[in-house]
């Protein structure tokens, strides 16, 4: 009843060697070979080699051509081919429909048994229950399972493949949940390539249970060669670890529950999938997910000797873990809804795609000076989509004058924090930036073409940087905490930089006294938009001494009014092209190298106003205003001015040698230097 060709009861030795196994049936277990025996330690039970089984069955048993238990088993250069295990009877019959190895001795100081497979071939094996190919399971101590393809295999270019296995688990069709190439159960397999060799499971033309691998066990890749799984393996839910070589992914969410067994027993200490290894230090491991979409329910972790990597059009979506390997690839990464991920160096964020944080997901960073200087060459791209990203352990900030943090951060509704760290902001809208005691971050919006919107009611502590592209402004606690109200500062001169103001934002904090200040270190556009008036602090020099304010220019446009509610020390240029700059204390731009107002515009004095020079191509209004004084300290004697520039009920003062007015003065003026008046009408008080 067992055993088509041979049974062999306990303390048998079988050496098989240029055999070929066809057309056998048991009626029970084994097609081919039945086996039996006590795992006496350091002794093999069976050897098979150079072997063919092929279309042999197990009627109503196990192992549709091997089934061995309590046995040690070595099988090298064999072909399984069209075997099968069937059942009438019972659902605990029909596993393993080319070989089945089991141990069921329950003595737990008894070894457990083992069985190596070395370049051998699956093809066309089923299973009307599970392990279409092989079938492995244990009592007590975990049976161990050695699949090999050595440096010797030179057959289809040193590629082996095993495909068209299925198990049915009792249904109708082939099932992942039943394994289609291997189940394996309190079992630990070890899947060991040799460089420049290559295991195929399964075909990716085929449905996915077809070469599925399902079970509770334990799978470890070594060997520096690669293992490709083509299959779905979503039913495999014992934990993995890749130790050497790679293992590619050629089907989409295809590993997606592995270690979910062990998550389930102990949620605190769940791992499921794990990429290198601390003890193997000195191996490559790799996991290749190509062009795929892989979600991994449960931890995903790489060590510093592990690679991830996700080609153009893939996808890696975890949940959990770290990795302090390499992720690279023009793929991206999702860390997922509510989950928690830590990159660790520079080399975890190698990916020329971007890395998305979902919404109330957590990615935290973790990097020194080094991993630093590293992106700030190929800075990563992180996209919040809701959720956040942790600098506290990361070294983003190296000076007062630095702005490149190595990373372009955009996205939807996310939030940064951090302990003294430099977010740069390459695209967005509504992020929230500092929070939960983490609010030591300095922001840089550095969007090139696009532009930028924050959060109300952020609690960052640190400046506001412009270096590419727009922000867009509606109230004062989107640039940080109000009781510090720090500075909007611009600093690249070779990228349009621009704030716009959407709302009537008034910048002056109770707490400070005073608005915001706008520190120049290149060249700024603040844009008010029509129907705005916005109030802000100082127009300042640049704080950091290098002096880039001079020579730099503060362009005003948007229809709306720019009021600055402190005295200036930029020695910028200033344009205002569109709408209204008005003062509203005295001396807003006493250092400026000149003011120009085009045609429409008007600057309004407010308070007395020390101005360095007019630029005498002005087409606009100068107003000044009743009871205030304008006076020209350091005017360009070069050109005329135009007198009609100035209107108002205040009175314009000459202080600069050798000025030369034409046209007519609608205001009050003073000349308290020489000052050339040849055809000039002043309609006003001259003194």
């Amino acid at each position: 009843n067992n055993g088509g060709a041979i049974f062999a009861k306990e303390n048998s030795t079988l050496n098989l060697t240029d055999v070929i196994f066809s057309g056998n049936v048991a009626g029970g277990y084994g097609g081919a070979i039945y086996s039996s025996g006590t795992n006496d330690t350091g002794a093999v039970d069976l050897r098979v080699t150079n072997a063919m089984f092929r279309n042999n069955i197990a009627n109503d048993g196990k192992g549709g051509a091997i089934y061995t238990i309590n046995n040690d088993v070595y099988l090298s250069d064999v072909i399984f081919d069209n075997n099968q295990a069937y059942t009438s009877t019972s659902y605990s019959d029909g596993d393993g429909g080319a070989i089945d190895v089991t141990d069921n001795n329950s003595d737990s100081k008894h070894p457990s048994g083992y069985t190596i497979v070395n370049n051998t071939a699956f093809t066309n094996n089923t299973a009307e229950g599970y392990g279409g190919a092989i079938y492995t399971n244990s009592v007590t101590a975990p049976y161990l399972i050695d699949i090999s393809v050595d440096d010797s295999y030179s057959q289809n270019g040193g590629v082996l493949v095993d495909e068209n296995n299925s198990a049915a688990g009792y249904g109708d069709g082939p099932s992942s949940a039943a394994g289609g190439f291997m189940y394996l159960g309190l079992s630990e397999v070890t899947f060991d390539i040799a460089d420049g060799k290559t295991l195929v499971i399964g075909n990716t033309e085929n449905d996915g249970a077809v070469d599925s691998i399902a079970g509770t066990g334990l799978i470890t890749k070594t060997g520096s060669g690669d293992l490709v799984l083509n299959a779905d393996n979503n039913d495999f839910t014992g934990e993995m670890q890749i130790e050497n070589g790679e293992v590619t992914l050629g089907r989409s969410n295809s590993l997606m529950n592995v270690g979910d067994t062990h998550c389930q027993d102990d949620p605190q200490d769940c791992y499921g999938l794990t990429i290198g290894s601390i003890d193997q230090y000195q191996n490559q491991a790799e996991l290749n997910v190509g062009s795929t979409q892989q979600t991994f329910v449960h931890a995903l972790t790489g060590f510093q000797n592990g690679t991830l990597n996700i080609d153009a059009g893939g996808n890696v979506t975890v949940n959990q873990g770290s990795f302090a390997g390499i992720i690279e690839g023009a793929g991206q990464l999702t860390i997922a809804q509510n989950g928690s991920y830590v990159l660790a160096g520079a080399q975890s964020m190698a990916l020329t795609g971007d890395i998305v944080v979902d919404d109330g997901a957590v990615l935290s960073l973790e990097g020194d000076a080094a991993d630093l200087t590293a992106l700030q060459d190929d800075p990563q791209s992180i996209v919040l989509n809701g959720g956040v990203l942790d600098l506290s352990d990361f070294s983003t900030w190296q000076s007062g004058t630095s702005y490149n943090d190595g990373l372009e951060v955009s996205g939807s509704s996310g939030t940064v924090i951090g302990s003294q760290d430099v977010v740069d902001l390459a695209g967005g809208d509504n992020l929230h930036i500092g929070g939960d005691g983490k609010d030591g971050v300095y922001v840089v919006v550095d969007a090139g073409d696009g532009q930028v919107s924050l959060a109300n009611d952020n609690q960052y502590l640190g400046t506001t940087q412009i270096a590419s592209g727009t922000l867009m402004v509606s109230d004062n606690s989107q640039l940080g905490d109000t009781h510090y109200n720090r500075q909007v500062i611009f600093t690249d001169n070779q990228q349009e930089s621009v704030m716009e103001i959407t709302a009537n934002v008034d910048t002056r904090s109770t707490t400070t006294e005073h608005g915001r200040d706008i520190e120049m270190r290149a060249d700024g556009e603040v844009a008010v938009d029509a129907g705005v008036d916005t109030q802000w602090g100082a127009l300042m020099a640049d704080s950091s001494g290098q002096h880039q304010d001079e020579g730099s220019t503060l362009t005003k446009t948007g229809a709306g009014t720019l009021e600055l509610t402190a005295s200036g020390t930029t020695q910028s240029a200033v344009r205002v092209e569109e709408g209204t700059l008005k003062g509203d204390v005295a001396d807003i731009l006493p250092y400026a190298s000149s003011l120009w107002v085009g045609d429409g515009a008007t600057f309004v004095t407010g308070a007395d106003q020390d101005i360095q020079s007019i630029d005498a191509i002005s087409s606009g209004t100068i107003d000044i205003s009743d009871g205030t004084v304008l006076r020209l300290t350091g005017q360009d004697t070069s050109v005329a001015l135009n007198a009609s520039l100035f209107n108002g009920d205040g009175t314009l003062v000459n202080a600069t040698d050798g000025v030369t007015l034409t046209g007519e003065l609608n205001t009050n003026l003073e000349t308290d230097s020489l000052t050339y008046l040849s055809n000039v009408t002043v309609n006003g008080n001259l003194t």
